[in-house]
């Protein structure tokens, strides 16, 4: 599942055999899922085993990846597996990402991969988990809306959180108005606009 041409023969196993008949695959799988989702051959692999993977095997394969998405989302190809899960839809899995990612939030979203994860977290009923760890500190915010990914992030929390009409917008905004000289240039432009109203 790590080489190219190798996956392509399980990506087929995958495809015409059944779930019985793939068991053995779908169990090595499982047991290698960290290593696999780490490897940029391996973690495509991973994600075509999410499309045909069922029953008890399924929900062990994503028990142990998403308890593990902390140290996923930090990887520049787990990262990807992570967001795949994400948009699996579940609620209870999904939940259970955005909790296992309290405290990690502020780190990934200065992350290329990881401000990804933590946009998509901000477009769950979770959102407020994400945005409590970034009101953790008083610098937190502005170091993220100055950063190169990070003020996406910012971005998309000052949007949720104003569309829900919650609490944590005002909070945002109180950390972040002292700094608008600082937002007005660079990267934090985005955010500067947003809060001012300018274009």
């Amino acid at each position: 599942m790590t080489n190219r041409t190798g996956s392509y023969v399980i990506s087929e196993c995958f495809k015409q055999l059944s779930a019985e008949d793939n068991k053995l695959l779908y169990e090595a799988a499982i047991e290698s899922c960290l290593d696999l989702a780490i490897d940029h051959e391996g973690s495509l692999s991973l994600i075509r085993v999410f499309n045909t993977i069922q029953g008890l095997q399924r929900y062990r394969l994503l028990y142990i990846l998403s308890a593990n998405v902390a140290y996923l989302s930090q990887d520049q190809e787990g990262n990807y597996v992570v967001q795949k899960l994400i948009s699996l839809n579940n609620p209870f899995l999904t939940q259970k990402i955005c909790h296992h990612l309290r405290g990690y939030y502020a780190t990934i979203s200065l992350q290329k991969g990881g401000s990804h994860i933590a946009e998509q977290c901000l477009d769950t009923e979770w959102k407020s988990w994400v945005v409590e760890d970034f009101l953790s500190s008083l610098e937190t915010p502005l170091n993220a809306a100055i950063d190169e990914f990070g003020n996406y992030v910012i971005q998309k929390a000052l949007k949720v959180t104003k569309k829900s009409g919650s609490p944590l917008y005002q909070k945002l905004l109180l950390c972040l108005q002292p700094h608008l000289s600082i937002l007005e240039s660079g990267y934090g432009r985005n955010v500067f606009n947003l809060i001012t109203g300018g274009k």
